[in-house]
């Protein structure tokens, strides 16, 4: 089975975001998390081809192959990129499974399109692969440990950290009082070999989850933990720390305290290393509703710090500084509203191989 991927060196992961050429490998239930970042548009469309026809919804019902899956998109924040326009983030948590066989792949197409009519896209291109994934779990949340479990390895690697949005280098709008906060988007990527990072993906961990509450963090596939409180460990992934170097509202207007419990979805998929070896990838997003306040509102920059540790305790560090701007008053105001007049694309069911990009 090694031969079907492409296969990269860790060392090259740290230096690098969202490179496509490390390929991806699902099990038969994902719970995954799927982000972009895109210039500034006013509609998405993504889709999923498959030979084996589409998902499979939480309820039984299935979406067909090369449906746009832009109206699942859940989460969504922007930075001012330096030079013309922004960069947008949209997430999805994926709490649909896939119907897959073993060796099958399938292509997932995201294309925006601005108000103007332009359209940008890209493609990647995902392997099915039981034989690789089985080994940590049957779907996302199985792939890595969940809080209370007991623990899968003794000693094991330290995990590899990495904050993928926003990039450098880019300027973050200081916000407005919550709901609105900055708006700002940030991932951040763990790759760890043995699978033994701590995250609850479904949320259950905090206690909260509860499909008939109205409470958005009581819902399917909300991490967010606000019940823990100020600075303490968020209880669907204890072993993330994530810190601000200024006074944020998030932090109760202090610096350098632990917004972690903040943090609104997740998701991990399986890679192959370089050397063949399968290691688990779990991304962490966080919509950030809350502004920068204080003495950060003299400050030119801010430092993001992120530190994850395993069961075993092994601990990774990323940390990535950025501007911090004027140009808007939050990350909503930087980009244009929907309305009528606007250009947006319809949401499309299309025959396997058809649509837009084919197959």
């Amino acid at each position: 089975m090694s031969q079907l991927f492409t296969r990269k060196p860790i060392e090259a992961l740290q230096p690098e975001a969202g490179d496509h050429s490390l390929k991806r490998v699902l099990g038969a239930g994902d719970l995954v998390m799927l982000a972009i970042g895109a210039v500034i548009g006013a509609g998405i469309f993504s889709s999923i081809g498959t030979a084996a026809a589409g998902e499979i919804r939480p309820d039984g019902t299935i979406i067909r192959a090369n449906t746009n899956l832009g109206p699942l998109f859940n989460i969504a924040g922007t930075d001012d990129t330096p030079g013309a326009g922004v960069t947008i983030w949209a997430g999805w948590h994926v709490l649909e499974s896939i119907h897959p066989r073993e060796g099958d792949s399938f292509k997932l197409t995201v294309a925006v399109v601005d108000n103007l009519g332009r359209i940008g896209f890209d493609r990647i291109k995902l392997n099915v692969s039981d034989s690789v994934t089985d080994r940590f779990g049957r779907s996302g949340n199985g792939l890595t440990q969940n809080p209370g479990q007991p623990n899968r390895v003794v000693g094991g690697t330290a995990p590899i950290v990495q904050i993928i949005a926003p990039r450098e280098p880019t300027a973050l709008t200081f916000g407005e009082a919550p709901p609105n906060g900055s708006l700002s988007f940030i991932q951040v990527s763990i790759i760890d070999r043995e699978g033994d990072v701590v995250v609850d993906e479904l949320g259950g961990s905090d206690g909260l989850l509860d499909p008939a509450n109205p409470n958005l963090a009581a819902q399917f596939g909300r991490i967010d933990d606000p019940a823990a409180g100020v600075g303490n460990p968020n209880r669907n992934a204890p072993g993330f720390d994530f810190r601000f170097s200024v006074p944020s509202g998030a932090a109760g207007g202090a610096a350098n305290v632990n917004v972690a419990r903040l943090f609104n979805v997740a998701g991990s998929e399986v890679i192959l290393l370089e050397d063949g070896t399968p290691a688990v990838r779990t991304v962490l997003n966080w919509v950030v509703a809350a502004p920068f306040v204080g003495t950060a509102l003299q400050e030119n920059f801010v430092t993001f710090t992120a530190t994850v540790r395993d069961a075993s305790d092994n601990q990774g560090v990323a940390t990535k500084t950025f501007q911090l701007t004027h140009s808007a008053t939050d990350g909503d105001k930087l980009t244009a509203q929907p309305t009528s007049g606007n250009t947006r694309l319809r949401t499309t069911n299309f025959p396997d191989g058809d649509g837009p990009f084919g197959r």
